[in-house]
């Protein structure tokens, strides 16, 4: 085959076109990696969470609850003492 300049010029812009192609597929990859780990985290801890709940666990159940967390049932709850202590009743 004979190469001319038009066909060299196509050859250039596909192997870049391939090489972007290349790169956003690794980059997709990746991104779907990372956030199959965060999924499979917040999934660990959900479990984690209810494990404590069912052991009744106080420690392991306080460990859950932000400093500033607020639950509201009859009464409000408010920081991490009120909401374990709460659990508790």
């Amino acid at each position: 085959m004979l190469y001319t300049r038009k066909t060299c010029l196509v050859g250039i812009a596909g192997y870049r076109a391939m090489r972007l192609f290349s790169i956003s597929g690794l980059l997709l990859l990746l991104a779907s990696a990372a956030l199959a780990d965060a999924v499979d985290d917040v999934r660990c801890n959900e479990i984690r969470f209810s494990q404590s709940v069912g052991s009744q666990n106080l420690e392991l159940f306080r460990s859950f609850i932000d400093t500033d967390a607020r639950f509201v049932g009859s009464e409000v709850s408010r920081g991490r003492d009120e909401v374990v202590g709460g659990a508790c009743r």
